[in-house]
């Protein structure tokens, strides 16, 4: 039996019409203060069993909550330099690290900032505790040089749970990419495509 059948139970065995009685027992069975007992009953037109449905509609509950842990290291990305309307990829990586398995509604929402041609939101599979899951973004660099940015948050029955998802790029003219330099050392970029590996994260794709 349910918490909520067993407080009906409980209530359904109260036959005193005592608004008086009522009240007290109300507030003792839901350890509430006899204000809000009244109103609830009162509001039920002292009717028990509607009351205690009305205050379990709108009481809060302390159920879990999905959580997650974004993995994936940017760090290349956003150390380098990419040109006007360059086509790239994002390998997002993700951990369930809470003690519920995700919603299957569970979806990587773009939150603030520069979406760079991506989707404003793309389904997430539902993992159970501690998998991990990985996304793609097919990302498009803007046409204006400088440095630019987009928050992706992941997102289930409209709350934003785990790490924000930094993305920060930046584009630089024709010029500029000749010597394009990172960390000392000079990183060549092919037109058209280039990976880079990380052996703690998945790769990135340019």
């Amino acid at each position: 039996m349910s918490d909520c059948d067993e407080l009906l139970r409980l209530f359904q065995s109260i036959t005193t019409t005592d608004h008086d009685a009522l009240i007290n027992q109300f507030s003792r069975l839901l350890q509430l203060d006899a204000a809000t007992s009244t109103f609830f009953l009162e509001s039920s037109n002292w009717n028990v069993e509607t009351a205690v449905n009305m205050y379990l509609a709108t009481a809060p509950t302390d159920a879990p909550k999905p959580e997650a842990r974004f993995l994936s290291d940017l760090s290349a990305a956003q150390n380098a330099q990419f040109l006007p309307y360059q086509h790239i990829q994002l390998h997002l990586a993700f951990q369930n690290t809470g003690c519920i398995r995700w919603p299957i509604n569970t979806k990587l929402a773009f939150y603030q900032g520069n979406n760079f041609s991506v989707e404003n939101e793309m389904p997430i599979p539902c993992i159970d505790i501690g998998e991990h899951t990985q996304i793609t973004l097919n990302v498009t660099l803007p046409g204006e040089c400088g440095t630019h940015y987009g928050t992706w948050r992941l997102v289930s029955d409209g709350e934003c749970f785990g790490d924000p998802v930094w993305i920060v790029l930046t584009v630089v003219d024709e010029r500029a990419k000749e010597s394009m330099i990172v960390d000392t050392h000079v990183m060549e970029v092919d037109e058209d495509m280039a990976t880079y590996h990380d052996n703690m994260q998945p790769d990135m794709e340019i």
